[in-house]
């Protein structure tokens, strides 16, 4: 538990080299050196957001953070910190930190969709937000090559389960596996989802992607609506996403052309144009 993340590790090593604080932003005093307080928000937040059930409270994480924080000053007494892997490790770290901090600048000051086609999206998608779900279902994958297109669906229809559809299928001597899973509406493909929305507890339905033929069953489902408020964070992302690539990649190519840049070491590869 006093273990958080490696980012936690982290850093102390580098933000407690920089000038001090006010005392009020203080977490933590360990001989001398600081933990801000906005490392250790950062440090809660990032614990709560690792995978696992246990997350340790705040109280444990500082407590975790003066471990690493005791290790780190013992490291620097050594001077690990002038080791040439080490070195490399920090700067590898700071400027990958640094990248993405302009990267959420960037995507901040995109300017994203306009308010009125985020509601668009809402009303237009009431599968993902007010008639949102969560799937309880089943699926059959039949391996190529399938029955008649026909006779299947007759089958599918007339079936009360799906072991009844397999014992057909195994009849006719056609491979086929099972599988299951529980998903909300946003885990399920959008070409899917339509169709599952408007399927009942209980119902059947033949799926056929072109490459493969599925048999799903709802077993069941459970409603789980998003209001426009909570929908708007996670509508501004998608809509945003596909613009922000774009912007991103325009603004490398305007900073590589403005930048001098030497490659010391030739790799023999490719390298960016």
């Amino acid at each position: 538990m006093r273990l958080v993340t490696l980012v936690v590790a982290v850093l102390p090593v580098l933000w407690s080299c920089g000038n001090s604080a006010p005392q009020s932003q203080i977490a933590a005093k360990v001989n001398g050196g600081e933990i801000a307080l906005e490392q250790l928000r950062y440090a809660v937040a990032a614990a709560a957001a690792a995978p696992g059930e246990a997350k340790p409270t705040p109280a444990q994480v500082m407590e975790a953070m003066i471990d690493e924080e005791l290790l780190a000053q013992k490291a620097v007494k050594l001077k690990l910190d002038r080791r040439p892997q080490v070195r490399a490790m920090i700067e590898t770290m700071r400027t990958r930190i640094l990248a993405q901090a302009y990267m959420e600048v960037l995507a901040t000051n995109e300017g994203g969709e306009g308010r009125d086609k985020v509601r668009a999206f809402y009303r237009e998608n009431p599968a993902l937000f007010q008639q949102r779900r969560i799937y309880r279902l089943l699926e059959l994958v039949i391996n190529a090559p399938g029955p008649d297109a026909r006779a299947l669906q007759a089958q599918v229809s007339r079936a009360r389960t799906l072991s009844d559809v397999g014992a057909w299928l195994k009849t006719r001597k056609i491979a086929f596996t099972l599988g299951g899973a529980t998903k909300p509406a946003e885990e399920i493909p959008l070409g899917l989802l339509p169709r599952l929305a408007s399927m009942q507890d209980g119902q059947m339905a033949v799926v056929n992607t072109g490459t493969t033929i599925s048999v799903i069953h709802l077993v069941q489902s459970q409603a789980a609506p998003l209001s426009e408020v909570q929908a708007i964070p996670v509508i501004e992302n998608f809509l945003r996403a596909p613009g922000f690539i774009q912007l991103l990649a325009a603004e490398l190519r305007r900073l590589r052309d403005s930048a001098q840049i030497e490659y010391v070491l030739d790799l023999g590869e490719a390298r960016a144009q």
